[in-house]
This record gives structure tokens, sequence and C-alpha cells, in this order.
């Protein structure tokens, strides 16, 4: 079992790289009957690493589809506002404790409409990460969130929301102000709008912190992705695939969890079992490339 998406990758880099040598080859050849055949094998290459990728990625495991989900390349909230909206303004802000940068959220146009954008945003380093919790909300950051929908029913804006996050933030301080009732406020917020919600399931979409922003008309998901009741590591557990056992010490870090074949992720062979998604969205795993 893979302890990271990059060791399966790492096949198509190598021949990723062949093809870049034979192109260089190619431009430099002024023999026209050698550069035909160095053209024909750079047609074999790419050939051989689209057919990798459709088989690979047709065949990842669910821990497989989880490493995938937390892949560092993957496009988070603000690549998709930065691509998809124009005149995003960034609000911050519960106006009851502080800011929690766990959740971007502000008014923004896409295709010419005034909507509300709410996202859970990772970071690409350390700093980013800490500074964002890695996507863990506190209750400031879902009661951030209802802000922005009251805003949305109050001038009649469209919302849109982008998951990406492990769980809501698990610390005590944040279960001292209330993560519990947050999130339920939140949801029940959501089922309270009148106008269009579109829910999107970027990349990891953990426990109540995902459904606290996933209320919604319309539920997409992309390819490669997971959504989960719990967080992946306790879900063989809770689903029963792990008896409870006594406390035993910690297993050494390489160690993998065994999750159960009925975790929620996408691909081209998932199906909407449980009536959750609309619609499951198909895109080309490889870099991760910015919508």
């Amino acid at each position: 079992m893979a302890n990271s998406w990059k060791e399966w990758e790492k096949p198509v880099l190598d021949l990723e790289e062949g093809v870049t040598k034979l192109k260089a080859l190619a431009d430099k050849e002024t023999d026209a009957i050698k550069r035909e055949a160095l053209e024909t094998r750079i047609e074999e290459f790419e050939k051989r690493i689209e057919n990798f990728l459709d088989v690979r990625y047709s065949r990842l495991g669910p821990w497989e589809q989880v490493l995938l989900a937390r892949a560092d390349p993957r496009p988070y909230t603000l690549d998709y506002i930065q691509s998809l909206f124009t005149d995003f303004t960034e609000l911050d802000g519960d106006r009851r404790y502080g800011a929690d940068h766990a959740i971007v959220a502000g008014p923004a146009r896409f295709n010419g409409q005034s909507v509300i954008v709410v996202g859970h945003q990772k970071g690409r380093n350390i700093q980013e990460r800490a500074h964002r919790n890695f996507a863990m909300a506190k209750p400031e950051g879902y009661r951030k969130a209802i802000r922005m929908f009251e805003m949305a029913e109050r001038f009649r804006m469209p919302v849109i929301t982008f998951i990406d996050t492990p769980a809501a933030d698990p610390g005590v301080e944040s279960e001292s102000r209330g993560i519990s009732e947050a999130i339920a406020a939140s949801m029940l917020k959501m089922f309270e709008l009148t106008v269009p919600i579109v829910s999107v399931v970027i990349g990891e979409g953990g426990s109540g912190g995902a459904i606290g922003i996933a209320i919604a008309n319309r539920v997409l998901m992309q390819e490669h992705s997971v959504y989960s009741v719990i967080p992946p590591k306790d879900a063989p557990q809770s689903s029963g695939a792990i008896p409870p056992k006594k406390p035993k010490p910690p297993p050494p870090s390489n160690s993998l969890p065994t999750l159960p074949s009925n975790l929620g992720s996408s691909n081209k062979s998932s199906k909407n079992h449980l009536g959750v998604l609309t619609e499951i969205r198909l895109r080309r795993p490889k870099l991760f490339v910015m919508p």
C-alpha cells in the first residue's frame, strides 16, 4: 500500500523526462527521416503515459483515494476563486469572537452574476498551513459563513461553497466556544436559504467540518476526492470494520489504516450509492492542473 500519491507518479515522471529529451533532440535534428522517427517515438511515449494514467487511476484503493484527495498540488479554494470568479472581496470575522482563516468567504462575480463564495482553504507550505489551521475551521469560521449566508439571502445572491477539510477543529478551545453548535447553526441557516446553493467537494470532505457548509441544492464532487462522515483514519472502527479494542501503544509512524471498501470516494467507476451527490466531475488527475 502506498504511503504517498507520488509513488505511482514516478513512472509518469520518468516517461515525461524521456519525452522532453526526445523533443529536444527532434528540434535539433536536421535529417527529416530521423526527425520523423523521433516524433514517432514521442507519440508512443505520450500514449504510454495516457494509458498508464487511465489504468492506474481507475484502480485506486480507498486509502490511495485519500492520499490523492490530500495531494499538495491540488487546486484549493483560492485557486478556484482566482480562475473562475472576478471582483472577489474577502470578508473576515464573525462579529462575536475573532477571525478564522481556515474558511475564506466573500462576494464575487461568476459569469457576471453576483454570488457569495465560501470555502475551506489549506496552505501550500508549513507557514500557510499553520495560518489556515490545515483547513480545520473553528467556531468563528462557521459563524463567518453564517454571516455570508445571511448576506446572500438579503441581497438575493446565489451561494457557491468549496469543501476541502479533514474535519472541523477538534481543539479544547473550539469545544469551549461551541464548535458543534456553530456547525449545526451553519447547516440550519443553509436549510433556510431560499437562494440557489451549489457545493463542490474539491479534495477532502471530512466529517461535520465538511457538511457545515455543504447543505446545497446541488452537491458536486471532483474526481479523485473523498467525502466521508468521519476522518478516514477513524472510519474503520466507526464502520465496524475493526472492532473496538483495549488501548494499545501508538503504531509505528509508517503504518497505514485499513479502510472500509465503501469509503465515499470518487473516480470514473464511482456511483452515487447514497444519493448524496448530484454529479461527479471527471478530470485528468495528472499534475492537478488548475481549473
